[in-house]
């Protein structure tokens, strides 16, 4: 959103990420500019002020900023007449708001706005031509995939091809999305300069080719010379010139598929290529061996073989002594957020545990009490060579139980259903984020493990 009120920006941003919608703000045109070369953007609301011809430049110079992609503009204007209205249309605005403005009305607008974009994505497909490089678009692709799948039924042998320049996504972060559609398109000419048969561009740093009358081998001969001239090529990049590299992936057309499956399949060929590291070329089928070992892995359970208890336990930096008070027990506890603590003998062998729920609330009489009094002396331990299935069969039968690690007698960790079942939660940067607020203490820095802070 364009505005130089800043109550306006304020507002309308409060409300549109209530519902989910991204927000950049800028309080002009210039500042604007920056943040769309910064990452593009799908729609823009230009607040026209109190002169809707005011705006017209800048609809110009949006529309010549973002010409390889359809942005929406939304103009919002005071009460205008017609013929402005008319103006503000040629010069390059799709829609507008008016003021007051009435948030049931704006969440209509966006509605209306993402058809549109929508539209012009799918218009931008079926195009001949892909827009940055200026050449034969992924429609194009379709049409040669089709007829390679036409002389597959007739027993000729073509091969597809799928080239993507690697980490493009990094250079669009630190240089600005101008300067990687500038590096897009010189590849496309170096790729388009080579004695080849023709080659598309899909978009985001994608090309592709049909080879027609080419096995699955001389296609992957023929892809891997390009991926080494491109890395023997030197491309200018923010001011100075920087190797690039190409992923690449080749299927055999078959005739069993549609154009569209056979592009599928290359793209799936083409994540084992990023997968493997990049700038290498992988054909249809090269790592079969490795998908079924590992499919049958999965399939029989045994992801977890060879795991222990050391292995997933959190291990235990706090522990109590029987003789320690109680008072320094509820310390530890309301620090650390756990709801159990190991107890240790004189040896520091494991002697029992303390719950935070036996001290809670207890009277300042009891603090001078030694843990030993209130410690469970019989707990539930596992050697740290304990196999992760009995872990999970014990826990299976115990959900609520939390198990103390030992080793040689000595308490090393704790485990307990839920830190097991969080090994398969995907980690955030927010997901051992502080429940409390920034504070200058030593405490501020302990992260505890949740899973074993919380109930199981």
């Amino acid at each position: 959103m364009v505005s130089d009120d800043r109550k306006t920006l304020r507002r309308l941003s409060a409300f549109l990420e209530v519902f989910g919608f991204e927000m950049r703000q800028a309080t002009g045109w210039p500042e604007a500019l920056g943040a769309l070369e910064a990452g593009p953007a799908e729609c823009v609301i230009l607040d026209a002020g109190g002169s809707i011809r005011q705006a017209f430049p800048w609809c110009g110079q949006l529309r010549d900023k973002t010409a390889r992609d359809h942005v929406h503009v939304l103009m919002l204007v005071d009460e205008p007449g017609p013929r402005a209205l008319t103006e503000a249309l040629e010069a390059g605005a799709d829609d507008f708001l008016t003021r007051p403005i009435v948030f049931g009305e704006v969440l209509a607008r966006l509605r209306s706005a993402a058809r549109a974009v929508e539209f012009e994505r799918r218009l931008r497909e079926q195009s001949d031509v892909e827009p940055i490089t200026g050449m034969p678009s992924r429609a194009v692709l379709l049409e040669h995939l089709a007829r390679a799948v036409g002389r597959a039924g007739q027993g000729g042998a073509s091969s597809c091809v799928l080239l993507d320049i690697d980490f493009l996504d990094a250079v669009n972060r630190r240089h600005g999305r101008p300067e990687g559609d500038r590096l897009i398109r010189a590849v496309g000419e170096k790729l388009a300069a080579m004695p080849a048969p023709w080659i598309a561009s899909l978009g985001a740093g994608r090309f592709a080719a049909v080879l027609a009358d080419a096995s699955e081998e001389d296609a992957a001969a023929w892809a891997d010379s390009i991926r080494q001239t491109i890395a023997t090529t030197e491309f200018n990049l923010g001011g100075a010139d920087r190797p690039v590299r190409l992923s690449g992936a080749v299927v055999p057309v078959r005739a069993e598929l549609s154009a569209q499956q056979n592009l599928d399949k290359a793209t799936d060929a083409l994540r084992w290529a990023k997968h493997s590291g990049r700038n290498v070329v992988v054909r249809s089928g090269q790592f079969a061996e490795e998908s079924q070992a590992w499919n049958e892995l999965v399939s029989q359970g045994r992801l977890f073989e060879g795991t222990i208890a050391r292995d997933v336990m959190t291990p235990c930096t706090l522990v109590l002594g029987v003789d320690d008070p109680l008072d320094r027990a509820a310390a530890l506890f309301a620090r650390s957020r756990l709801e159990i603590l190991p107890v240790v003998d004189g040896q520091g062998r494991l002697a029992g545990v303390l719950e935070n729920a036996a001290i809670v609330g207890m009277s300042p009489a009891d603090a001078a009490s030694p843990v030993g009094a209130l410690m469970e002396t019989a707990p539930l331990a596992r050697d740290e060579e304990t196999p992760f299935d009995e872990l999970m069969e014990f826990f299976r039968q115990q959900p609520a139980a939390r198990l103390v690690i030992q080793r040689d007698g000595r308490p090393t960790g704790l485990v307990t259903a839920n830190s097991l079942l969080a090994l398969s939660v995907p980690l955030g940067s927010e997901s051992f984020a502080p429940a409390e607020p920034f504070s200058t203490t030593s405490d501020f820095l302990l992260v505890p493990d949740l899973t074993v802070a919380d109930e199981a």
